[in-house]
């Protein structure tokens, strides 16, 4: 309950993508961070702390690229989301490690609307339906609290630019919710995880 987290990290995101009979697309996302800066407060004690931010899903949808000038996708699959800090110890002693995983199923849609010329406006959202959340703490011992409720989405806007060699540059700017609430019998307080994200790609 005295735990807090605050920092920024820098993802490197994987997006493969194959569109069958038109309309149908199978979709592997893969994520890691490559550098970040973090500093965890607990029971009133700061420090700083190494973090590690990684994702992975499996996402089947369909999508209508022609009812009007724009389209848009909906879709649900598989993910897994994990996050772990890691504190900076003094020599000789063994750093202590908070990791927080989370299994879910989404339901996503997106919208394109046509902006001008060759840009379009998008927004989003997503419900993640939590199947199975991993929790440990530095220190306590349980790993798999009684979670009485878990909420998790994700929501975003963005721009697409389609180049005239058909590539497109992406933006998005997106708020995501990670939220356990725990048990009367269990020994770990719920969290509370929210990220925001700003993202720049290409798409090939």
């Amino acid at each position: 309950a005295d735990y807090d987290l605050s920092g920024n990290i820098y993802m490197l995101n994987v997006d493969l993508e194959i569109i069958s009979n038109g309309i149908a697309y199978h979709r592997l996302s893969l994520g890691h961070n490559f550098a970040g800066n973090a500093t965890q407060e607990y029971a009133k004690v700061k420090e700083g702390t190494d973090i590690d931010q990684a994702h992975a899903s499996y996402r089947v949808g369909v999508m209508n690229l022609s009812s009007f000038t724009g389209d848009f996708s909906l879709w649900t699959g598989l993910g897994w989301q994990a996050t772990k800090m890691t504190s900076k110890a003094l020599t000789g002693l063994e750093p202590e490690i908070t990791r927080m995983h989370y299994m879910y199923v989404p339901f996503g849609i997106e919208l394109a609307l046509h902006h001008a010329a060759s840009s379009y406006w998008v927004i989003g959202s997503e419900y993640r339906l939590v199947m199975r959340g991993w929790e440990k703490y530095q220190t306590l011992d349980a790993s798999h609290p009684q979670q009485t409720d878990m909420l998790a989405y994700s929501a975003w806007v963005g721009m697409d630019y389609i180049t005239t060699n058909k590539r497109a540059l992406t933006a998005r700017l997106s708020f995501d919710q990670w939220k356990v609430d725990s048990a009367m019998e269990d020994e770990i307080a719920g969290s509370n995880l929210k990220l925001i994200n700003f993202e720049l790609g290409v798409r090939f």
